[in-house]
C-alpha cells in the first residue's frame, strides 16, 4: 500500500462503525484517502445504528459535564 492512502475506506468504514458506542470518540488521520473517503459512509452507519455524529472543539470554558476539559461536543 502506497503511502499516503492508509487502509481502504470501505475497510475503515466496517470497522469503526461495527465498533462505535454511544459517547465514543473516533479519531481519524485526515491526511489519508481511505480515511478522508470513508467519512460520507461512517456518518451514513453510524446514523443507522442510531448514533450521532458530531465535532469536538476548543470551548475556552470548562465543560457541561463540569470535569475541567476546556472542549465542546457540538452536533
Amino acid at each position: 500500500m502506497p503511502d499516503g492512502e492508509g487502509k481502504p475506506a470501505k475497510e475503515v468504514c466496517e470497522t469503526v462503525v461495527e465498533k462505535a458506542r454511544a459517547g465514543d470518540l473516533i479519531l481519524l488521520h485526515d491526511g489519508l484517502a481511505g480515511t478522508v473517503e470513508a467519512v460520507p459512509c461512517l456518518i451514513r452507519g453510524l446514523r443507522e445504528r442510531g448514533l450521532e455524529p458530531g465535532r469536538v472543539v476548543r470551548s475556552g470554558k470548562p465543560s457541561e459535564q463540569n470535569d475541567g476539559s476546556l472542549v465542546a461536543i457540538l452536533p
